[in-house]
């Protein structure tokens, strides 16, 4: 098993510098595109064939997704999830077909950050607190614009766990859904941190992962943001220890 999870390394890593060697040039116009208009034309020409590509024929992974039926893409949502690996990428964000929410160190991931930025994400500089409020202006503004029905996704722990365990959470931009009026669709993944965790390069295949999404909490259904964000995030928490207790 050890070699041919080195052979199944050196295969992913040549088939991604290929990958990267033809789409740059391919797709170059992409960041010519508005990017709130960028997303859902990137999406379907390089992000989707490039997470089938890296999950299915590269990494081998067994998905598994429960709670497809809580994702709906004629409404608009924030879909949050917490965050094990790279892998969460082609995984949680790939499913939901949301306009990710990306920290600005995405850009240096070695051959997926080249695609990423093709893709438009909104970045977030985690420890720049300026930032952070032309974050909140960027997602008012998404969410106004009556013209497109758009969701958002993003990990509100902000970076992956080393162990598994999950970390305190980031719940401003679920506390400005509640003010947007915006309903949010908890998520947990399991099983990523096994293909490859945080710190690592060499992908170990051949592994289950599971992904669950679960019901839309409603900010009409609670009195104030905080108690809302905090029923979203624990809903992730107890999601992720069953998915952990099933495995």
């Amino acid at each position: 098993m050890p070699f041919i999870n080195f052979l199944l390394n050196i295969i992913t890593y040549l088939a991604l510098i290929i990958m990267t060697i033809c789409s740059v040039p391919l797709f170059f116009w992409l960041l010519f595109i508005k990017k709130t208009s960028r997303f859902p034309i990137a999406s379907k020409l390089i992000f989707k064939p490039w997470s089938f590509i890296i999950n299915n024929l590269l990494c081998h992974i067994n998905l598994k997704i429960k709670g497809k039926e809580f994702i709906d893409k004629k409404r608009r949502t924030i879909y949050i999830c917490n965050h094990q690996s790279w892998l969460d990428i082609t995984t949680f964000i790939n499913t939901t077909g949301a306009v990710p929410i990306a920290k600005e160190e995405v850009k240096k991931i070695p051959f997926l950050g080249t695609m990423i930025v093709y893709n438009g994400p909104i970045y977030l500089q985690r420890n720049n607190t300026k930032d952070r409020l032309g974050i909140i202006k960027e997602v008012r503004e998404f969410f106004s614009n009556d013209k497109r029905i758009q969701s958002l996704c993003f990990f509100p722990e902000g970076t992956r766990s080393t162990n598994g365990e999950l970390q305190a959470p980031n719940l401003a931009l679920i506390k400005l859904a509640y003010k947007m009026n915006v309903p949010v669709v908890p998520a947990a993944i399991s099983g990523t941190i096994n293909v490859l965790p945080k710190g690592k390069m060499f992908i170990r295949g051949f592994k289950k992962v599971t992904l669950e999404y679960t019901e839309p909490i409603l900010p009409a259904d609670y009195p104030d943001s905080a108690s809302f964000s905090d029923a979203c995030w624990k809903k992730v928490e107890t999601t992720y220890n069953k998915l952990i207790s099933e495995s």
